[in-house]
Parts: C-alpha cells; sequence; structure tokens
C-alpha cells in the first residue's frame, strides 16, 4: 500500500472520498485549510509517523501566529475547523488500514462559543434606508433589510422566483463564488456564479418569513425542493 505524507492524504482523501458529499464551497474551503494551514506544518511528515505532538504544536502556533496578516492567531472557530477537517481525513485513515490511531483523538483545542448577533436597532436602520441611496446596490440593502435575505439568497433570485399575483418571493437557491480547482493540482479557477440550495437551520422544512415592504405584504418562503 502506497506510503502518503500528511498533505498527500488529506488531499487524497478529499478528492477522492470527501469530495463526492460535499457542496463545491465546502470543498474548496477544506482544499484551501490542506494547502494553507497544516501543509506549512505538518504537511510533510509521513502520515505514519504523526504524532499528538506534531499535532497538538501545530495548533498551539496557529493560535500565536496563524494569521496570513502576521497581526497575531486564528481564532477559536478557525481552528477548530482545521481540526474537524484533520480528525476526519485521519478517522478514514484508520479505516482505510494506512494507521494504527487517529493522533487528533488526544490533541487539546481551543474552546468556542458561537457569539451573540447584533442586529441594528430602529434608529440604524432608517439611517440605513436614508443612505443606501447613496450605492447602485441600494435597491438590494432594502431588500434585504425588509426580508432577512442573506446576499447569496439575494443574488440567486431570478424573476421566476418572483408571484407578483400572489405577493410571494420564493427562494430556490443561493449564489456563491468559489475556486473550482483541479484536484489534486494546484490550479484555481474562478467561477463566477454557483448555485447551491438556500442555508437554513432546520434542512428540511420550509421556512416562511412574512415582511411589509412599501406598505405591501409579501411573503418570503425559503423552497428546499
Amino acid at each position: 500500500m502506497k506510503e502518503y505524507t500528511v498533505t498527500e492524504w488529506l488531499l487524497y482523501w478529499l478528492s477522492t472520498f470527501a469530495k463526492i458529499k460535499l457542496k463545491p464551497s465546502t470543498y474548496d474551503s477544506y482544499y484551501s485549510i490542506i494547502i494553507n494551514r497544516i501543509d506549512p506544518y505538518i504537511g510533510s511528515i509521513p502520515l505514519g509517523q504523526l504524532t499528538v505532538d506534531d499535532v497538538q504544536e501545530m495548533y498551539n502556533i496557529l493560535s500565536v501566529s496563524g494569521r496570513f496578516d502576521g497581526k497575531g492567531g486564528l481564532s477559536a472557530k478557525s481552528i477548530i475547523n482545521v481540526h474537524r477537517l484533520l480528525h476526519k481525513s485521519l478517522k478514514f485513515a484508520c479505516g482505510y488500514g494506512l494507521i494504527k490511531k487517529n493522533v487528533s483523538d488526544l490533541v487539546q483545542v481551543p474552546s468556542y462559543r458561537k457569539p451573540v448577533m447584533r442586529v441594528l436597532n430602529r434608529q440604524e436602520q432608517d439611517l440605513l434606508l436614508q443612505n443606501c441611496h447613496l450605492t447602485r446596490y441600494g435597491f438590494m440593502i432594502k431588500f434585504a433589510l425588509y426580508t432577512g435575505m442573506r446576499i447569496g439568497e439575494l443574488m440567486g433570485l431570478c424573476w421566476s422566483d418572483v408571484d407578483l399575483k400572489n405577493r410571494l418571493v420564493i427562494v430556490r437557491k443561493t449564489l456563491k463564488r468559489i475556486n473550482c480547482r483541479s484536484d489534486l493540482e494546484n490550479k484555481t479557477e474562478l467561477v463566477p456564479f454557483y448555485l447551491q440550495k438556500p442555508k437554513i437551520h432546520t434542512g428540511k422544512f420550509r421556512f416562511v418569513r412574512n415582511c411589509i415592504w412599501n406598505f405591501w405584504n409579501y411573503t418570503i418562503i425559503v423552497n428546499l425542493r
């Protein structure tokens, strides 16, 4: 059986086994983590020789000086994202017979609390509406404010998603811009548009949002079918 370095295995696992279950945007994110976060620190180590200390040292360095701009370490969430990817790939390597144990089981990662999002108060909303005409994106800013739609959902809207008669806006897709990579080759191609299902917490049910806009009562429906 072929002997891999850590980076070789991660790229092989990503392109051969993980890709089929990932959205293109997630695949691109994983690829970036492998190349930019993991490879510089433990990428050249033979997979079978990777130790708990190697992984822990990488996380410790990332927490102190992992930012690309040189202004300190990565956030706890970013380090956890690195850990989740590495843990998944090493777990698969165990089942694949390449290693006997998953060394990432024993490392310590920072704790993370999801931050509380601050929303605009009424005064700030009024100020935004008064000034959004100063940009060509003013209409989209208004639409987002009144409907609560995400940027990707707005960008993915077509006229076929708007039912003027029944006053409905149906969110069927979201638009993303990603790098399309050639699997194991370090080549990227910018894809201007990629459509996928809307991001929603339930993942199964239709989610309805009612909004009042210019005295018109519209219903915003996220359609997952």
